[in-house]
């Protein structure tokens, strides 16, 4: 009994010690990352006076008070911003350069007021493509704020490639021209995604698709917009007479090489292959706005062996390794979305009973039993 007792703690040990092992300290990843101040109603996003609140302050990793000299242009105190009225719409967005599952946000108030310019009214945010956003918090303070403390965003488990401030309201400090508000520090505390190197797909990442061609058994089904976005849905191979599906379409980055296109199934594992085919004249033609980097592919697919339904994706691996989910959805949620994505829903024959799956679970319940008598009989 002792030796299996031990034999349980040192298997847990090994477990305990191989699940620390894994977790990779989260760091600041925002830090020295570049900032994009915009604004409306005539506020102003960044007020600069002349080096102390220009919005590179925001990521810098520098957070001091004021040291009293007016003559020290080069104190990095914070990001601030001016509005003529309390009522304001001042976003900063932080571009992280990757993508990033986000633990921790801290944002510091300025210390050279300790804290009273801190905004009345903001949000901070996340979002992996600059387009759609999650809230991460809705902050409303209480007019006077005056605390150093930094706020805190603890157990936020989210994606990112940006994080948004977005000020509604100034705090209540003023001069006789505008209401101020601003924060010294942005810290976002995460690392790379445990899913590797994958993303969606991002025009901001320069990513450029068309999906072009659907082909069953050699023949074509779609050509076109329309035609493939209401064919891909649904390919009724129920029958079982599909052997192999085609999709053919172009990909191009505006910054990088491509290395090769492939395929998943079913959320399973990519399949690389030698898909690339001719390089895309209108990408590469700089009039027709597309970037220097194209690739036609042809993707032959082999279904022969699918049964039920299949989800079918397509993705692209880049030279730098980056692998790029061609889900390409425009307008989405307007009465003329279009659905660009490439991918194919394949519903094969229906799944047959695997008889020698089944057998398999009695014989290993059956063994599991034996093998519990017998350790009893050892062991009392």
């Amino acid at each position: 009994m002792k030796k299996i007792i031990s034999l349980v703690l040192a298997v847990a040990l090994v477990l305990a010690l191989c699940t620390i092992g894994s977790f990779a300290a989260d760091t600041n990843v925002a830090l020295n990352k570049p900032v994009e101040t915009s604004d409306t109603g005539g506020a102003n996003d960044d007020f600069r006076m002349p080096e102390w609140f220009q919005k590179e302050n925001l990521t810098d990793g520098i957070n001091i008070p004021f040291d009293g000299n007016t003559n020290n242009l080069n104190q990095s105190l914070a990001w601030y911003t001016a509005g003529v009225s309390r009522d304001v719409d001042i976003t900063a967005i932080v571009d992280l350069q990757g993508t990033y599952t986000v633990s921790t946000i801290k944002l510091f108030p300025t210390q050279f007021l300790n804290g009273n310019a801190t905004p009345s009214v903001f949000t901070v945010e996340v979002s992996t493509d600059k387009t759609n956003w999650t809230v991460v918090a809705s902050v409303s303070l209480a007019d006077g704020w005056a605390s150093i403390d930094p706020f805190v965003y603890s157990n936020v488990g989210k994606d990112a490639n940006y994080v948004k401030i977005n000020i509604t309201k100034e705090s209540v400090t003023a001069d006789a021209s505008n209401y101020f508000g601003g924060f010294a520090e942005l810290e976002v505390y995460g690392s790379a995604p445990v899913s590797g190197s994958v993303r969606d797909f991002s025009k901001d990442a320069g990513d450029k698709l068309s999906f072009d061609q659907i082909l069953v058994n050699g023949t074509e089904i779609a050509n076109g917009n329309s035609a493939i976005i209401a064919a891909k849905k649904n390919i009724d191979g129920t029958k079982g007479d599909i052997n192999t599906v085609t999709l053919h379409g172009w990909y191009g980055n505006a910054n990088q090489d491509i290395d090769k296109f492939g395929y998943q199934i079913n959320g399973g594992t990519i399949i690389y292959g030698e898909y690339k085919a001719a390089t895309e004249p209108q990408v590469l033609d700089p009039t027709q706005g597309g970037g220097p980097k194209a690739s036609r592919f042809t993707m032959d697919i082999d279904v022969s062996n699918l049964r039920g339904e299949n989800t079918i994706w397509v993705y692209v691996k880049l030279a730098n390794g980056e692998e790029v989910k061609l889900n390409r959805f425009e307008n989405r949620g307007t009465a003329d979305e279009k659905d660009r994505e490439i991918y194919v829903v394949y519903n094969g024959p229906a799944a047959a009973p695997n008889t020698a799956d089944a057998s398999m679970i009695i014989f290993i319940v059956a063994a599991a039993a034996i093998a519990l008598v017998v350790l009893k009989k050892k062991v009392f």
